[in-house]
């Protein structure tokens, strides 16, 4: 059988390219349509063949925002749209995996079988976007032209998602999300959370004790924007101003470097995941909003496989639930201070938490363990 993976987004995406390595597993031959790499250096040997999209940039630049989200009405999407079809004619797939919502809409206009990986929620995640609160002053939008430009998206997104999971066969990562879809639509609706996948975490030993109090946040976060479902402002001072321990920071962020806030950078996988194991905490530190409910963010089980005890905010209800109770949630951050004075006070207590939540995460936190709906979305389609 042949695979197209669609997305409207370049590689790497793990979320992605793990659905493309259980495809191989099973001995389908996989391809890959989307936007180039953002790395240069990238070089993926899952798929046959990558074949490029010219789709606009999603990165949200001015000129190009309201064309990419009602581009239902534009050239830009004939465009892509041609592109596609050239494609498709010729890898010739017996399935598409389309990923997220404007690919599926895009493969919606052709008569082949599809199944629909819902990545982000579209309809709830355009709300979370009309929150996001811009930082710089050049990139100011009027609040008229924002409501305005917000309302139609909304009222569009929602629409394609009604009509592509009344229709298609759909993938998404939480329960929650699961159990709202299946009380608006009829399609068949398969559960994928983002877990990591069994070779990656295999070779992990159990947690060793440490002495000093380290929190972890692995995460690049945006450099233009302030999203409210990541929005993390104070944390550092949660750390520089009380006795807690480090905070460890993996990936590109916004934080002011000092004595007790140390950015590692952009690590590989395996680098990432050894510096984790370095750490006895592992953040989801965002202050609440509406739509952490729905968040099943890969991280929280890559912090478990290393070993880590998870303390993330209450709002995070899906990850807290799929823990098991394998975590500390808090309320704000006054109250994350008196978590982690609790943990660094009682280590021993700390330890057993990490040892619990890593046997935990071996057993239940993989992808293998939920990769065979994938291939009942696929016999679906």
């Amino acid at each position: 059988m042949i695979i197209l993976h669609v997305s409207h987004l370049g590689l790497p995406d793990w979320r992605v390219e793990k659905c493309a390595i259980t495809g191989s597993n099973y001995g389908y031959k996989v391809f890959f349509a989307g936007m180039n790499s953002y790395n240069k250096n990238y070089d993926s040997k899952i798929f046959e063949k990558f074949f490029k999209l010219d789709w606009p940039d999603s990165n949200y630049p001015k000129k190009q925002f309201v064309p990419y989200i009602l581009f239902g009405k534009t050239s830009i999407w004939k465009s892509v749209k041609k592109q596609t079809k050239k494609i498709i004619e010729e890898v010739r797939p017996d399935i598409i995996h389309a990923h997220n919502l404007p690919s599926a809409k895009l493969i919606s206009e052709f008569d082949v079988p599809m199944i629909y990986n819902d990545h982000e929620y579209w309809s709830v995640y355009i709300k979370r976007l009309n929150t996001t609160k811009l930082i710089k002053e050049n990139n100011k939008i009027s609040n008229r032209k924002k409501n305005f430009v917000f309302n139609r998206i909304t009222k569009i997104w929602s629409k394609w998602e009604s009509d592509i999971v009344s229709k298609y066969p759909t993938i998404a990562t939480s329960q929650t999300t699961i159990n709202e879809m299946k009380q608006k639509y009829s399609k068949e609706l398969f559960l994928l959370p983002n877990f990591p996948l069994k070779t990656e975490t295999s070779a992990f030993h159990a947690p060793v004790f440490h002495g000093d109090l380290n929190s972890v946040y692995a995460g690049i976060e945006p450099t233009k924007a302030i999203s409210a479902h990541r929005n993390m402002t104070g944390l550092e001072q949660v750390f520089n101003q009380n006795d807690v321990g480090n905070l460890i920071l993996i990936g590109r962020t916004n934080f002011q470097p000092s004595e007790k806030v140390i950015c590692k950078g952009l690590l590989s996988r395996k680098d990432m995941y050894n510096e984790m194991a370095k750490c006895s905490i592992g953040l989801l530190p965002m202050k609440k909003i509406f739509s952490h409910k729905y968040i099943n963010a890969n991280k929280v089980f890559e912090y478990a496989h290393a070993g880590l005890h998870v303390v993330c905010t209450s709002s995070f209800s899906d990850i807290i639930d799929t823990l098991q109770n394998n975590c500390t949630p808090f309320e704000d951050y006054n109250d994350l201070v008196s978590k982690l004075t609790y943990l660094r006070d009682n280590k021993d207590e700390l330890y057993e938490k990490r040892l619990k939540i890593f046997d935990f995460a071996k057993e239940n936190l993989i992808w293998e363990k939920y990769e065979h709906n994938i291939i009942k979305a696929y016999k679906s389609a």
